[in-house]
Parts: structure tokens; C-alpha cells; sequence
């Protein structure tokens, strides 16, 4: 099985203050370096706004701070049937709600 990686957006890769989180990008990058497949996955609405990004906004932040990675956005679903349909074996995620499921 091929190894993924996925990552949260808000509060784990961007910062609630819109700065990048290096300490999990780094990670991230590590990651796709060393050939495992990473995604983000949010919990948010394509079109919803946040702080000023909405869904065009996740994608280039993404794109720009780690690359040309899929990200999921969930529509306010919890992420733990995605990362379980996805296969995903490392997941990232600063909601203790979503840690508790997963």
C-alpha cells in the first residue's frame, strides 16, 4: 500500500493569523522528498470564507506554501471517513474533536 499523508489546513499548515505553520509544511515536504503521496483535508465549504481566504484562497495557499497537492474540502464533515477512503496513514490536525474520531 502506498504511504499518504494528510494535513489539516487551519491552525495545522495556516495559522489563524494567516502565516504559514513551517514546523508541518517542512513535514509535508519532507514527505513528497521521500515519495508519500500528501493531501490536505479541511472541513470547510469550497466556497466558505475564513480570515479573509475562501476556497480559491486554501488552494493557493496550498499550492504556494507546499505545493501541487489535492485538498479535500469536506463540507463541514468530520475528516475520518475521508482519511479512511483515502487510506491515508499519517494524519496532521490541531481539533481534538477530529483526533478523538480518528
Amino acid at each position: 500500500m502506498l504511504n499518504k499523508t494528510s494535513s489539516d489546513f487551519d491552525g495545522t499548515i495556516r495559522g489563524y493569523d494567516g502565516r504559514p505553520i513551517s514546523n508541518i509544511i517542512k513535514l509535508l515536504k519532507e514527505d513528497i522528498d521521500n515519495g508519500v503521496m500528501v493531501m490536505v483535508i479541511t472541513r470547510r465549504s469550497f466556497s466558505e470564507t475564513h480570515n479573509g481566504l475562501d476556497g480559491n484562497g486554501v488552494l493557493e495557499f496550498v499550492k504556494k506554501n507546499i505545493g501541487d497537492v489535492n485538498v479535500v474540502f469536506t463540507e463541514g464533515q468530520y475528516k475520518w471517513s475521508t482519511l479512511l477512503k483515502e487510506n491515508v496513514t499519517l494524519h496532521y490536525d490541531d481539533d481534538a474533536a477530529e483526533i478523538d474520531l480518528i
